[in-house]
């Protein structure tokens, strides 16, 4: 992980997979050590832009696959 993107992505897909945005940066810091300074707030801005996409998803417009 050496972009912020990979960053994001590890910590939706470890939401999605049911780890609590509190142990996150655990997990993060157990992977790739101190180099990882990543708040609980910026764990919870990334699984909200999550959220909004699977709001924005959930809500889209399926008429034409009739």
């Amino acid at each position: 992980m050496r972009r912020p993107e990979e960053f994001a992505e590890q910590v939706a897909e470890m939401y999605v997979s049911g780890v609590s945005t509190r142990k996150v940066k655990r997990v993060l810091s157990a992977a790739a050590g101190d180099k990882i300074k990543m708040s609980r707030s910026t764990v919870s801005r990334i699984t909200e832009r999550l959220r909004a996409e699977w709001r924005v998803w959930k809500t889209r417009d399926l008429s034409e696959l009739k």
